[in-house]
């Protein structure tokens, strides 16, 4: 199975998934006296977490229908036939109605009908159940000892985290998406420099004190944050980095290499300031 660039090797049991889901799914396309439809649906395991059990897209020489492989294990069989049965509501709706129709609307709800789930609040069980088991793992893992990791580098902020969907779903809040970019080669947000508080306190939140990460691979703790980006850089590290950490920065943003003159001063100042304050 092809996710993109990425070949997810097929256990048995994956293998037995993904009939299950099929033959669910084609018992709903004959109950929904659809049957030409019938092998114009390809199914696929979703690896990713999602606060979804599964999705749906129309259009293409197949429709596809995804289920959630980590959510799947832990559904009851008559769960995993709802899930099925709600996906294949979509395709249909969306095949004969076209998809300017509402996900849920009156169309989607004649399919789910005809299907045997007229009670609207088991969808809502189903997706509390999705995302009461999210919530659970989050906080598994928030409570690791994994720590998040930040670096500067070309005036941004650069994070990894251990995954937490809570996390991610706090910082899309907090951060507006013209200042962040997720890099999913490297498993790694980019964040501008400006809103390095906001960052930080979300970090906190979920993984405790964060480590800055210097270029020579160097580790210190994370302590305080300042009032602007470099300040704020320059203040977690102890005593004995500070200077390291003042030359890595201003490695990445001093104007021979392409850096704007008003970051340099900004840096500076907040370099003189602290060494005042620190009395060094």
């Amino acid at each position: 199975m092809v996710f993109g660039s990425l070949r997810w090797p097929l256990d048995e049991e994956k293998r037995r998934a993904l009939r299950d889901i099929r033959l669910i799914g084609e018992g709903a396309l004959l109950r929904l006296r659809v049957p030409a439809m019938v092998g114009q649906i390809a199914y696929r395991l979703e690896h990713r977490f999602r606060n979804v059990l599964g999705s749906a897209e129309v259009g293409g020489p197949l429709s596809i229908v995804r289920v959630q492989w980590p959510l799947w294990l832990h559904l009851t069989e008559e769960e995993r036939m709802h899930v099925v049965a709600h996906e294949h509501a979509h395709v249909v709706t969306w095949s004969e109605f076209g998809t300017v129709v509402a996900p849920h609307g009156a169309e989607f709800q004649a399919a789910m009908a005809l299907l045997g789930y007229r009670d609207a609040g088991d969808e809502l069980r189903l997706n509390r159940k999705a995302q009461e088991f999210l919530r659970e793992r989050g906080n598994k893992v928030a409570n690791k000892n994994d720590k998040a990791t930040l670096w500067v580098k070309d005036g941004y902020i650069f994070v990894k985290t251990p995954y937490n969907p809570e996390f991610v779903q706090e910082l899309k809040a907090d951060i507006p998406s013209s200042m962040r970019t997720w890099m999913g080669v490297d498993k790694v947000w980019r964040i501008a420099a400006a809103y390095h508080e906001d960052l930080l306190s979300v970090v906190k939140k979920h993984y405790g004190e964060p480590t800055i990460l210097e270029q020579e691979t160097q580790v210190v703790v994370v302590g305080d944050t300042g009032n602007d980006p470099f300040g704020a850089m320059l203040r977690v590290a102890p005593d004995d980095v500070l200077k390291k950490v003042y030359r890595m920065i201003a490695a990445e943003i001093h104007p021979d290499k392409g850096g704007a003159p008003e970051a340099m001063i900004v840096l500076n100042t907040a370099w003189s300031e602290i060494k005042k304050e620190r009395k060094l």
